[in-house]
């Protein structure tokens, strides 16, 4: 099983409701090929966490990065792992609207969320705290 995690900036056009849209189709896609994962979406930018087999993950990753509505996807993580980080769902989502100061400011956020500045190492223990003040 593999674990993958990237950040990428949305575009300009990019709403919550959009973005929940987005999850909602996800989550019938990703129970197919079971995979899992936590979807941030905050300031204008995405942080998400993939879980599943390698061709799985490879294969939702590329249609991810042949999206338009957002741009600089890095990757920040990917790794073999023995177990999920997110076994419950299919994707579940955090957004701006549920965001909690006190989580950012631990990882350094003062001004804005901004996962670029995110160290590789911080982002999934971020993405795993951020989870559990919601679900």
């Amino acid at each position: 099983m593999y674990q993958l995690t990237y950040a990428s900036t949305a575009d300009e056009v990019v709403t919550i409701s959009l973005v929940e849209d987005i999850v909602s189709k996800a989550k019938k896609n990703n129970e197919k090929h079971n995979i899992t994962g936590f979807l941030l979406f905050n300031s204008g930018f995405f942080l998400q966490c993939l879980e599943g087999d390698i061709t799985s993950v490879n294969k939702i990753f590329s249609k991810i990065v042949a999206d338009k509505r957002h741009y600089n996807t890095t990757i920040l993580s990917y790794n073999q792992i023995s177990e999920r980080a997110f076994p419950y769902w299919t994707m579940a989502l955090a957004s701006e609207v549920k965001a909690k100061k006190e989580i950012y400011l631990k990882y350094g956020y003062i001004n804005e969320f901004n996962p670029y500045k995110l160290a590789t190492s911080g982002a999934l223990p971020f993405l795993k705290e951020v989870s559990t003040m919601y679900f």
